[in-house]
Formats: structure tokens, C-alpha cells, sequence
């Protein structure tokens, strides 16, 4: 797999697991919770992006 893919998805791993702790210490509702959310929402459409360009580029 692709570096960059690799290092994107642990970090995804992190956040979500940071995002679900925070959940369960704060409330699922909370403003630090939201903007965890986001964060990894972001993370997630970064890994979708690299990995569909890593799929154009192995068909090419």
C-alpha cells in the first residue's frame, strides 16, 4: 500500500479513536466532539481522494 495511504489511515485510526473517547468522557453532542467529527471527516475524503487517484494512476 501506499505510504501516504498508510500514514493517512493511521491517522484515522487515531482520530476516531480520540473522537470516541472524547464521546464518551463529554457527551456525543458536545462542541469538542463536533469538531473531532469534522476532523476526521476530512481525513476520511483525503484517504477516498489518494486512494482513487492511486487507482487511476494504476490503470493508466
Amino acid at each position: 500500500m501506499d505510504m501516504n495511504l498508510t500514514r493517512i489511515r493511521d491517522t484515522i485510526e487515531r482520530k476516531r479513536l480520540e473522537m470516541i473517547q472524547a464521546a464518551e468522557r463529554c457527551g456525543h453532542r458536545t462542541e469538542h466532539v463536533l469538531r473531532l467529527s469534522q476532523e476526521l471527516d476530512m481525513l476520511l475524503n483525503e484517504y477516498e481522494r489518494l486512494r482513487q487517484r492511486r487507482e487511476v494512476w494504476l490503470v493508466s
